[in-house]
């Protein structure tokens, strides 16, 4: 593991984002192999203009970069070799396979266990349920709306999905979403629980399955009934991962091979009804002065 006091680093000014190096590398490999993965941040999801969004500031929240060298095997892309760190914790050393091959193990990093931690959500029968990236909870929190972006839906476009069971939504929060959405340290997974009857029910349009929920364009907030935190407890590195960039003249997008960080543990906390009140009041102050009319912008004369 490389030690970061010795080490090299390269931080992209206005971006957090950490760049890590062995002290023999030159300075100037290490600022290379930073523009290296702002170029995979920047170009993330596609090389076209408008397939692109800047994963940067989501990166450099959870992970740091710990630079390993280059294998420019492929005359279409360069290869840049990292290890992704998670953010934080104690690094552990954890067996593979079947445990007797001492030359075969995963590193990750182990963070402590939050207090009145749940194993897992009720089930209520009144409620719905959808799993977040804390990204998409705080787009939630300053717009006020409950809804979807829609940047993954697959034929689902303008739908936001919910599970009609709470372990659905977990799941979703802990590690389904893009890696660079995936619960951290400093930046929890988020459930979510609105009422089943503000939502459209599995079957009642060919786009929403049998089993989930929807709605369809966007709601207020005051749906929002129960809310609850994902925090990892264990997240395992991204060893030898690999950030594959199209080199000059050839098509494509950016892109990562060879393993991502991914949650293995993770505990579950509820906000109180009183924290729940505090983190949607503003929200709730805004649409009451535009059900009252004080939110209206004057008229142009």
């Amino acid at each position: 593991m490389m030690g970061t006091r010795r080490s090299r680093q390269a931080r992209a000014n206005g971006t957090g984002l950490r760049v890590l190096a062995g002290p023999d590398v030159p300075r100037e490999e290490v600022a290379a192999a930073r523009a290296a993965v702002l170029a995979y941040a920047r170009r993330y999801m596609g090389a076209a203009p408008a397939d692109r969004h800047d994963q940067t500031p989501f990166l450099a929240a959870r992970y740091e970069f710990r630079y390993l060298g280059r294998d420019d095997y492929s005359r279409e892309h360069e290869t840049w070799l990292f290890d992704v760190v998670p953010i934080g914790g104690r690094t552990v050393r954890q067996p593979g396979g079947d445990g007797t091959d001492p030359g075969w193990f995963h590193l990750e990093q182990h963070y402590k266990r939050p207090p009145r931690a749940l194993e897992a959500i009720a089930p209520d029968p009144s409620l719905a349920y959808r799993g977040m990236s804390w990204e998409e909870w705080q787009a939630i929190r300053r717009g006020c709306k409950v809804g979807s972006s829609g940047w993954y839906n697959i034929g689902q476009r303008g739908l936001t999905l919910f599970g009609e069971h709470p372990g659905t939504a977990v799941g979703y929060a802990a590690g389904f979403a893009p890696w660079s959405f995936t619960p951290g340290l400093r930046r929890p997974g988020v459930v979510i629980a609105v009422r089943r009857d503000a939502t459209l029910a599995g079957g009642t349009r060919p786009d929403i399955p049998e089993g989930e929920r929807a709605i369809a364009g966007k709601v207020d907030t005051r749906v929002i009934e129960r809310i609850w935190y994902v925090h990892p407890t264990q997240i395992r590195w991204g060893e030898g991962t690999e950030v594959w960039l199209p080199r000059k003249g050839q098509h494509g997008s950016a892109d990562v091979y060879h393993g991502t960080p991914s949650v293995r543990e993770y505990a579950i906390t509820q906000l109180s009804l009183r924290d729940l009140a505090r983190e949607l009041g503003p929200c709730e102050r805004r649409i009451e002065a535009r059900v009252n009319g004080r939110g209206r912008r004057p008229a142009r004369r």
